[in-house]
């Protein structure tokens, strides 16, 4: 057994310690990939005339469109109405500087996703491992290329990691948390992810300051609150966008799926794939994120750390594997078809923990070799490009999407 782990260690590793590029141009090497990667997937868009404004990107547009002309979020039970609005919120700000809310859908979005590439960057230091993030996981490489809320989630997520483990002073860190909850706002089941990493982080690290954790709870529910309450006093309601994800849900509540939106944890995931209509590539890239997740909880939580005072890299670790697993978890309960069809798609709102998962440990000198990274690339580029609904079909063994 050690020896086959010592093999493939050696095989997805490399020993070599050449030192990695100055951090901005490394940064520079990560843009450049990520820019490559989302060009070629919006290609394959063109080459099989994908509609890019299909579902969630014409639904953003539609929302940050109602907000400009009427200074409040739409309610009511169109599925158009159904996201979450914190992108189409920074979108309806930005747009008058741009003057086309889809050019400016894309500016934000991918501005957003490469803010999110720096902030990693920045904290991990660690020139192939932000190449892996850029590329993985596949589900990620889709939606960062469209007009999504995974960039803006992310960014927010890792700004909570660098309030967390960058920040020492206080008011600094409070300020920052307070920026990490606008996550909330962007992708409500963002709070599984960043709520777990809060309280596993301060129980590792802070425990014997009780006071602290209130602060930080506080600070992440500030933005969120106001927009609750902003909601409540413009339309009536905190949450205009129930109306619209109940339709939804009843759209996609078919072909068996539980018909509650939570259901027994895995119901809806071994339904879809006991079901002879789906394919097997999306079986497998739904079982893969799955194990991927369970890979990162193991790793984190199970395997012991070397002896010794923890560090901060095992604390912030200890606190991924926490999140990881309630994030997890709660998806795993989703009713419809939400619990499998868009599992894979979930699971990658833990990207930042997703790519720490398969880094080597840092006291082992070693890095992920490049030719890996080059095939995920590959990988990450087809899986987008070659999958949703569209009229031109390539490959009919890839996840279908009907269209809306």
């Amino acid at each position: 057994m050690a020896q086959a782990a010592a093999l493939l260690s050696r095989l997805l590793f490399t020993g070599s310690r050449r030192p990695d590029p100055a951090f901005w141009t490394g940064f520079a090497w990560a843009a450049l990939l990520f820019v490559a990667t989302r060009a070629a997937v919006l290609g394959l868009y063109s080459l099989r005339h994908f509609d890019v404004l299909q579902s969630d990107p014409g639904n953003y547009i539609a929302i940050a469109d109602y907000l400009t002309q009427h200074g409040h979020l739409p309610s009511g039970p169109e599925i158009a109405w159904r996201q979450f609005p914190g992108l189409a919120l920074l979108m309806a700000l930005v747009n008058p500087l741009v003057g086309n809310m889809e050019r400016t859908g894309y500016l934000v979005s991918w501005a957003c996703s490469l803010g999110s590439v720096l902030l990693f960057h920045r904290l991990f230091r660690d020139f192939r491992l932000t190449l892996l993030y850029v590329v993985f996981v596949p589900s990620w490489v889709a939606c960062s290329t469209l007009i999504m809320s995974e960039g803006l989630t992310f960014l927010l997520l890792l700004t909570a990691v660098w309030a967390l483990c960058r920040e020492s002073r206080l008011g600094p860190r409070l300020l920052l948390l307070a920026v990490a909850g606008f996550a909330l706002v962007a992708r409500n089941t963002a709070l599984f992810f960043l709520l777990s990493l809060v309280l596993a982080w301060w129980w590792s690290a802070e425990r014997d300051r009780p006071r602290r954790l209130i602060l930080y709870l506080l600070a992440l529910g500030a933005l969120p609150g106001l927009y609750l309450a902003w909601n409540l006093a413009a339309v009536g309601t905190p949450f205009p966008q129930k109306a619209g994800q109940e339709t939804y849900f009843a759209f996609t509540a078919s072909e068996g799926y539980p018909t509650s939106m939570l259901a027994a944890p895995g119901r809806s995931l071994l339904h879809g794939l006991g079901l002879a209509s789906v394919p097997l590539a999306k079986k497998l890239s739904v079982v893969a994120s799955l194990l991927l997740a369970g890979w990162v909880v193991v790793r984190f939580l199970i395997l012991k750390p070397r002896a010794g005072t923890p560090d901060e890299g095992q604390v912030l670790r200890h606190a991924f594997g926490w999140a990881t697993l309630a994030h997890t978890l709660f998806h795993l309960c989703l009713g419809g078809s939400f619990g499998f069809s868009s599992l894979d798609r979930y699971i990658s709102h833990a990207q930042p923990a997703l790519a720490l998962g398969l880094a080597p440990d840092p006291e082992s000198g070693r890095r992920i070799r490049l030719v890996w990274i080059a095939l995920l690339a590959l990988v990450g580029i087809l899986f987008a490009g070659l999958t949703g609904h569209a009229p031109v079909t390539l490959f009919h063994f890839l996840k279908p999407e009907p269209p809306l």
